[in-house]
Parts: C-alpha cells; structure tokens; sequence
C-alpha cells in the first residue's frame, strides 16, 4: 500500500499539470470550435433558405411569364378573329398565326381545330385524310374546360425532334365552344432562361410537369424524361406543394427545395450536392481541429517546462524526506528554485529537522532513566510476591479444611433429601394403592352384581333360544304344506293350459261362430302360463326358505350349547370376584399401616434435615471468608507478577529506544 502510495506521488503533480493545463487549454477552444460550427450550420441553412426563396421566385417569374406570353398570344388570336364568316373564314386567322410565328422562333405550329375535327395550321405538313382532332384526348379536355387554359405534359415534335409542350385554348361564341386554339412551343429558350438560375457550383433548378416528366434542365438530353421520378423523394414531391427535400441519386447525396407552380402545377426543383452544401461547415470543423490540436501541442510543450522545473524541486524535498526517513537529521535539503513556495517549504524542513534530532536527543536521556528505575521496581516487587505467596498457601490450607467439612455436611443434606423424596413418594404410592384397593374393592362387589344379572339373563337367553327352535320347527313345517299346496297349484295350471288349448282347437273348427271363444280361451291359456310360472318362482322360494330354516335350526343349537357354557363360566367368575373382593379388603388394612409409618419417618427426617443445613451454612461461611482472603493474596500476588513483568518490559522497551535512538545521526 505504502509502496503504491509513492509511485502515485512520483508521477502525480507532472500528470496533474499536464492535464490540468492542457484541459483548461483545450476545452474552451474546443467548445469555441463547436459554437462556430453550430453558427456556421445555422448560417448556412439560413442563406440556404433565403437563396432557395430568391431562386424559387424567380423560377416561378420565368416560367409564368412565358406562359402569360402565350396564353396571351392565344387570347389575341381568338379575339382579333371572327370564326363565324363562312367564306374563306380563315384567312385572317392564317396571316395572324404566320405573323406571330415569324416573330418568335420558339414557336413551333399555331393551328386551330373546330368542332367538325377539321385542323387549320401554318406548316405545310398534311395531316391524315382520317385525322377527327376531336377525337383526341387534348381536344375534349379543352372543350370540357373552355374558360381555362390547358397545357399538354413536355413531348418530342415529331417534325422538329425538338422537346416542346402546347397550350390548348377553347374558342367561345354565343357561350358555346366551337373550336380550339392550340400554339406548340419548343422548351429550349425556357430551360435556357431557367438554368441561367444557378445556386453555388453545381446546384441547379429542374422543372418538370406533375407527372415527372422534365420540361426545363441544364443537360438538355434529359428534358422530356423521368429522372425526378427516380429520386426516392419524389412521392413527397408529388403530392405536396413545396418544402425541403434530401435524396439520394447515382450514389451522391442531394439537399434542396421544391415549389409548385399555382398557374401550371409543374414542380420546381431545386437540388444541390450536399457536399457542396456543407463545404463550408466542414471546412469551420477542420479549422477548429486544427486549432484544437496547435493549442494542444503548444500547452503540452509550454506544459512540461513548468512541469519540469517543479519536479526537480519536488524531488529534491523527496530525497530530504527519503534522508530523514533513515535517520539522517545531520543533512539540510537545499532546493534550487526560485519559486516562493518551494522557498517557504525548504526553511520549514530543515528547522523540523533540527526540532526532531533535538527532542530524540531529550527521549535518549529520558530512555537511560527509565532503565535504572525499571529494574529496581522489578527487584522490590518480586520480594513483594515471595511473601504473598507464602501468605496465599497457608490460607489455601485452612479453605481446603473447612471445603472438605462442608462438602460432607452437603453430602449428609443430600441423603435426606433423597430420603424425604423417597418418603414423600412411599407415602404418595400407598395414598394411590388405597385409593386403587378401595376402587377395586367397589368394582368388585359391581362385578358379582353384574354377574348375578349375567347368570338371569342366560337363563331368559336360553329360554328364548328354545322357544325360537320351536318357532323355527314350526315354520319348516309349514314351509313343507306350503310347497305341497305350490305342488297342486302347478298341477292345475297344467290341466288349465290343456284345456285352453282344446277350447282354441275347437273355437277354431267352430269357424266366425267360435271366434269370441277362441279369445277367451287364449287369454285363459296365457293366465294358466303365467301362473305356472309363478308357482316355479314360489317353489324356488320355499326351498331358499326351507335351506335357511333348516340352518336357523342348526345355528339355534349351537346358541343353545354356547348359552349352556356361559352360564358355567358365568358361575363361577362369581367365585372368583368373592375371591378377589376378600383379598383387597386385606390389602387395604395393611396399605393403612404403611402409611402410618412413612408419617412417622417424614416428621423425624425434617429435624435431621434442618440440623445438617444449619451446620453446612456455618461452613460455608467459614469456607467463604477464607476464599475471599486467598482470593485477594492471590490477586495481590498476581499484581506484583504483573509489575515485575511490566517492570521487565519497560527495561526491555527502554534498552531498545536507546538503541534505535543510536541509529539517527545527529
């Protein structure tokens, strides 16, 4: 433990310093490097959103006032032409759409269709003989939406391969579409004017229709595709109408914000590489660590010179501490260092060091008279426990007498105690064999009572059981006239069933005439069955009665005989019980005089008794008294041991300081 304490301190004030420095170095720089990155991340998100609003509008303003443009051109053509003139009606209308083509090259076609399906353009191209435009699905949507102008989603022109989109306007007269007006536009000039709008490097705006088709991007090869379609945001971006967005494409990161327009419903896009967009955050975050890391090693180096030069003076107050440790108080610490502390902590050593050789030197001389006095206590008291001893023997004697006398007086105390147990539980035992004989003896005279009754009821007993042999006699006979009778009943249910049988035999050669009869005879037949059949029930009864009978009889002889032999031994347990009723009355005079005599021993015992207890007390008081004087010799003699010994240890102690106080040099 002691040796891990020292390598703590060895290594600890460096340590701590380092640390300690090095924290209060580090921390507020590195806090200061995460508030400058949280600024810079706030700052940026907030240039962010003020660039994607500027940009947003001025998206939304490209793009509405070219269509304005030309929904306008549409609104100018229906109105400057009358649709209703029915010679050459469209010349007019010819020479206006040629003139506004000249002056616009985005224009692609201008070209009016009517209700019959017929298409009047300004391109020479012919169309099929079979073209009906009101077939087509822009022609009715127009129609069925004649106040609004409708934009078809971004296409190739298959004359100019060109991306291009066309506005549709119905024509209106007297409240009725009759017709519609449509200009094809090519998209080039409006994906020019929109990817001049830029923001940062690479940051660029995509317009597309609300299906995803593009209509505006600064790589013309994907105008009229489906590239936002596959950005795993694009459901957020169909169904809302403007926010944040951040996706992941071709394995780069992208960050921005969509916007729809309220006049086309198309969706500006706006998307920049997130790292672009981070870059200077990122850039504030490398700054920071490499601020971080210069201060750190400028404190570390700045550090450990202070370090240094406070160790060498902690080691040096160390190597005094070491010295003084083993016993070297001859030696001052001398700490070269200006610091005022270690200053202060030198003069403050070396005076404690002086202060401790001083008072070794005061414990040395008070060691030498320790020693001389110690011995000569130890010899006074070792005469002092001779004599105690002596003392102690000659009393030990004298209680050993009086212990003896007193242990055979208890022994005697004893012995009459053990008789008066012995007395107190004869005189217990013939109160209890009294009692038992006087019991016994009331038993007794009960049980020839109870005897007397026993011999009167065998004898009614054995009356009864010959009066039922008799009775059980009687019914076997009748039992025996019974199945004679049972015998005849059989015999006339036979003759019964015969003659039912002729009747049935007759009524039937009697034909209609005999039918009743043959009824009558037939349920005479059935009754002469079943009474046959109840009198072999009835003669299998009799014999069950008859086997049982027989056995009743056989079972009533036996009860005869058994009745016969309890009326001997009942007579002659009356012999016995007069026997008995003889003996206990003896038992009970002689218990009497027992007890007599127990009484009479009990009353002399409790004179001896309280004699021997008043003797053994007188002893032991003696006995305690000489106790109590051995015991105080004893502890007398044990105290003067223990100043001998202690006299002895404080000598030895005495001659070991002297020897450890050789041991400093001073």
């Amino acid at each position: 433990m002691h040796k891990a304490q020292s390598q703590i301190k060895s290594v600890s004030i460096r340590l701590y310093l380092l640390i300690t420095i090095a924290m209060l170095a580090i921390i507020p720089v590195v806090i200061l490097g995460i508030i400058s990155t949280t600024t810079s991340r706030r700052s940026n998100e907030k240039s962010f959103d003020e660039n994607r609003i500027l940009l947003t509008n001025i998206g939304q303003e490209i793009i509405n006032n070219k269509i304005t443009y030309y929904e306008d051109t549409l609104k100018t053509l229906i109105e400057n032409n009358d649709f209703n003139i029915e010679q050459s009606p469209y010349s007019k209308l010819n020479g206006d759409m040629k003139l506004i083509k000249k002056t616009d090259e985005s224009i692609l076609n201008i070209y009016y269709s009517d209700n019959t399906g017929k298409v009047f353009q300004i391109l020479d191209s012919k169309l099929p003989d079979d073209y009906n435009a009101t077939e087509k699905p822009w022609f009715k949507e127009t129609i069925e939406n004649p106040n609004k102008y409708i934009i078809h989603s971004p296409y190739q022109d298959k004359i100019t391969g060109k991306s291009a989109i066309t506005i549709y306007k119905a024509v209106i007269k007297n409240n009725v579409p009759i017709g519609v007006m449509a200009i094809d536009v090519e998209l080039s000039e409006l994906a020019d004017q929109l990817s001049s709008v830029k923001y940062g490097q690479t940051g660029e705006f995509i317009i597309t229709d609300k299906d995803g088709v593009v209509i505006s991007d600064n790589d013309k090869t994907k105008i009229a595709g489906t590239e936002p379609t596959e950005y795993n945001c694009w459901n957020e971006i169909s169904t809302g109408d403007k926010g944040k967005i951040k996706f992941n494409y071709n394995n780069s990161t992208y960050e921005g914000y969509f916007e729809t327009s309220e006049l086309t419903g198309w969706k500006l896009i706006l998307k920049i590489p997130s790292s672009e967009l981070r870059k200077s955050e990122n850039d504030s975050t490398i700054a920071s660590i490499i601020i971080i890391f210069a201060i750190a090693a400028i404190t570390l180096i700045i550090t450990m010179a202070i370090a240094r030069r406070i160790s060498k003076g902690v080691n040096a107050l160390k190597d005094g501490m070491e010295r003084t440790a083993n016993g070297e108080f001859n030696k001052e610490i001398i700490i070269n260092n200006h610091i005022r502390e270690f200053i202060i902590l030198e003069n403050s050593f070396n005076k404690m060091q002086k202060n401790i050789a001083k008072l070794i030197k005061s414990v040395d001389n008070s060691a030498i008279n320790v020693n001389k006095n110690a011995i000569n206590s130890a010899n006074m008291s070792k005469e002092v426990a001779i004599s105690m001893n002596q003392v102690s023997e000659t009393i030990n004697q004298i209680s050993s007498g009086t212990m003896e006398s007193s242990s055979n007086l208890e022994m005697i105390a004893h012995s009459m105690d053990l008789l008066s147990q012995s007395m107190n539980k004869i005189e217990e035992a013939t109160e209890s064999v009294n009692g038992m004989a006087i019991k016994a003896n009331d038993l007794g005279k009960d049980g020839i009572k109870i005897v007397k009754t026993v011999i009167n009821k065998s004898y009614e007993t054995k009356k009864s059981t010959e009066s039922v042999k008799d009775v059980v006699s009687e019914v076997s006979e009748s039992i025996m006239k019974i199945g004679a009778m049972n015998k005849a009943i059989s015999a006339i249910t036979e003759q019964t069933n015969l003659l039912a049988l002729n009747a049935a035999i007759e009524a039937a050669r009697a034909g209609e005439a005999g039918k009743g009869f043959a009824v009558v005879a037939d349920e005479i037949r059935k009754l002469a069955e079943e009474t046959s059949v109840s009198a072999k029930q009835i003669d299998e009864i009799i014999k069950e009665i008859r086997n049982k009978s027989e056995l009743a009889v056989d079972r009533v002889l036996e009860t005869s005989g058994t009745v016969d032999d309890q009326e001997h031994a009942v007579k002659e347990s009356e012999v016995i019980f007069t026997e008995i009723v003889t003996a206990i009355e003896s038992l009970t005079e002689k218990v009497s005089k027992i007890a007599e005599g127990v009484s009479t021993i009990n009353n002399m015992k409790d004179d001896v008794v309280e004699k021997v207890e008043n003797l053994s007390a007188i002893l032991e008081e003696t006995a305690s008294g000489t106790e109590e004087v051995s015991a105080t010799a004893q502890e007398v003699t044990a105290s003067t041991e223990s100043f001998v010994d202690n006299f002895n240890n404080l000598k030895d102690m005495a001659e070991e300081l002297k020897e450890k106080i050789e041991e400093f040099k001073l």
